[in-house]
């Protein structure tokens, strides 16, 4: 008895924590803000405040101070410090720098100082006077950082531990020997009954 009511307890408390961790997963991914965006409209390119979850990869956007990302962003100009603690659980903001106008090719794993992630925070930008700092948006929604990160998290991997195997056969051996002793000790408490 003593082991399931342990064993009741156990899986309850584990389906509430289950539940509020998805919760939190599905705020967290649900994340929209209004954004400003530069869009070519009767042949010109006008600015344009949109949702975020409007956003597609190829848009221009202006990056302001204090805006937590929705996408990730190539930095295209200016500078902006980055708090990336969602992310990386690192304290300490990271720098990062406009893409420079060469011949090389981007590539966004290597060249991660030019990329401003979703989730994170813009702490401060900086450009030139008189310009806003600019991003191209290169992913969206579950594409992004982030949203692999969520990905991973509501569809992990299946794993095989052995020491979850093991417990439950220890459960399993701890629940015959009760039951055995159980079968054994109720004749016995019959028979003392009786003699009193």
């Amino acid at each position: 008895m003593i082991i399931l009511i342990f064993s009741a307890v156990s899986l309850t408390l584990s389906l509430v924590e289950t539940l509020n961790t998805t919760n939190k997963l599905r705020m967290m991914s649900e994340y929209e803000i209004a954004i400003n965006v530069f869009r070519i409209a009767n042949g010109e390119r006008q600015k344009i405040v949109i949702n975020s979850s409007e956003l597609v990869p190829g848009d221009l956007i202006e990056i302001p101070e204090g805006m937590s990302m929705p996408c990730d962003v190539i930095l295209l100009n200016g500078s902006c410090i980055m708090n990336e603690s969602m992310l990386t659980g690192e304290a300490v903001p990271i720098v990062k720098i406009a893409l420079p106008h060469n011949n090389s090719i981007y590539n966004a794993k290597e060249d991660k100082q030019y990329t401003l992630y979703a989730g994170t925070t813009c702490i401060k930008a900086k450009c030139k006077q008189g310009s806003s700092v600019l991003g191209l948006v290169t992913q969206i929604g579950f594409s992004t950082v982030k949203g692999e990160f969520i990905r991973t998290i509501l569809f992990p991997r299946p794993s095989d531990f052995k020491f979850v195997k093991d417990s439950y056969r220890f459960i399993g051996i701890l629940a015959s020997l009760a039951i055995i002793g159980i079968a054994l000790f109720l004749p016995i408490f019959h028979k003392v009954k009786k003699d009193f």
